[in-house]
């Protein structure tokens, strides 16, 4: 959990019983600081794994932000989903982006 001014998050955001504000996987994903990824490893592995890839690519392409498209594509590799990876990849060169790929795990999963 963390702070985050109402304005700014998405419009898929569910308020539970309790008041919360809970985002859809891919969201948080796409808003993940680097650090969470050494931080809470075994976390980051879930979610990248459940994570719809169709979900992040439509984040990432609409904020064309080619650092988080970068650790988005070493992360899934890392966690098995090369594929998806190689995908995520191929679609940002496609629209004119050019990648660094990072894995964010500093211990490989």
């Amino acid at each position: 959990m963390y702070k985050v001014k109402p304005d700014a998050l998405s419009k898929q955001v569910v308020v539970n019983g309790n008041g919360l504000r809970l985002l859809p996987l891919e969201e948080c994903l796409f808003k993940l600081p680097a650090a969470f990824y050494e931080l809470r490893p075994e976390m980051a592995q879930i979610a990248l794994r459940r994570a719809d890839l169709n979900a992040l690519m439509r984040l990432v392409l609409a904020d064309g932000s080619t650092t988080i498209a970068g650790r988005l594509v070493g992360a899934l590799s890392a966690v098995g989903r090369k594929e998806d990876a190689n995908l995520l990849a191929s679609t940002m060169t496609a629209v004119g982006h050019s990648l660094r790929v990072t894995n964010p795990f500093v211990v490989p999963p």
